[in-house]
């Protein structure tokens, strides 16, 4: 099983409607770039507009991906990629951050065209891999992204439903990557595009067992009973290869074990550019918090290369499932 490991690249206060859009945690990716170098893992930063518009920090992401030390792909938030329109929902930084599932399908081409030709502009090459605004990714999008070119897209969250947030519902995805349907993201097909889900996994045994209860329980994600569940038993189900203050690095070796025990190729790791930052993320809000997040990589790291884990990018993973290998 190889690392994949995705930053979702994006501004810091992406959630503060109505505010100028700030990029202070750009300033964080060369410590983490240099972490990842360290254990010879090449990350795959997914940006956004405002990050495809930043002179100063595209010009350091460039460098690490001319150097072929990093890849660049395309990362799309509805409220901050141009054309916008005057309602509820799609005007520019509007406080509904809405699903890219949710849009018009004729708007939703439009962003895509516009982040696409952006992430081209600042980079000197076109993108390749995709990730969806609040993982809002359906069997429409896909079909754009295969007409805008891109290869592999990485934003199903299997076992995981948005649909009371408004979202798509992912519990019948497969876990292993997979050519969506064309009328169903959660169904194998023949699009051409690889679909390489984040890496998520259910832990207990309760639902390993009985795949359709995992499957209710996914459901509940979004609704009073599923947070109050979280809190007390099943527990945080499906666990995600993502770090978290609340655990360490044995968390992450436990998805990352159960995964591989399942077969699978990759194990997709992910987390926010902004959460590199003191105080970019409620679940660093300080520097040493940050520290902790930071020493949490680096032992998760230290412990798959101690097992000759390699890593690629999602690029590169796409390549390898062309290959068949």
């Amino acid at each position: 099983m190889r690392l994949i490991v995705t930053v979702d690249t994006e501004a810091d206060n992406q959630w503060d409607a109505g505010r100028p859009l700030r990029l202070e945690n750009l300033h964080c990716l060369p410590a983490f770039q240099t972490l990842c170098r360290r254990y010879d893992i090449r990350p795959t930063y997914l940006i956004t507009t405002e990050v495809a518009e930043d002179v100063q920090g595209m010009q350091t992401l460039r460098d690490w991906a001319e150097r072929g030390e990093a890849e660049v792909g395309a990362h799309l938030h509805p409220w901050t990629t141009p054309p916008f329109q005057d309602s509820a929902g799609q005007r520019a930084n509007d406080p509904q951050h809405t699903f890219p599932s949710q849009l018009p399908l004729p708007l939703l081409k439009a962003k895509l065209e516009t982040l696409t030709r952006q992430v081209e502009r600042a980079l000197g090459r076109r993108p390749v891999s995709f990730r969806a605004g609040r993982f809002g990714m359906h069997a429409p999008l896909a079909g754009l992204l295969v007409e805008q070119g891109y290869r592999v897209d990485s934003s199903v969250t299997p076992g995981l439903s948005w649909h009371r947030l408004g979202g798509p519902d992912f519990t019948t995805a497969p876990l292993a990557p997979y050519h969506p349907d064309e009328a169903d993201i959660c169904r194998p097909g023949r699009l051409a595009l690889w679909e390489i889900p984040l890496t998520m996994v259910y832990t207990r045994q309760i639902f390993r067992r009985w795949p359709a209860l995992a499957r209710r329980y996914g459901r509940l994600n979004g609704s009073l009973a599923g947070r109050l569940m979280r809190l007390t038993w099943p527990g945080p189900q499906p666990l995600w290869l993502r770090p978290s203050p609340r655990r360490d690095e044995r968390h992450l070796l436990r998805v990352w074990q159960e995964a591989a025990r399942l077969g699978l190729p990759f194990g997709v790791l992910m987390l926010h550019s902004s959460e590199l930052m003191p105080g970019g993320s409620p679940y660093w809000p300080t520097p040493a918090a940050v520290e902790r997040l930071f020493a949490q990589l680096e032992r998760f790291f230290a412990l798959l290369r101690e097992a000759g884990t390699p890593s690629c990018t999602l690029a590169e993973a796409g390549a390898l499932l062309d290959e068949g290998a």
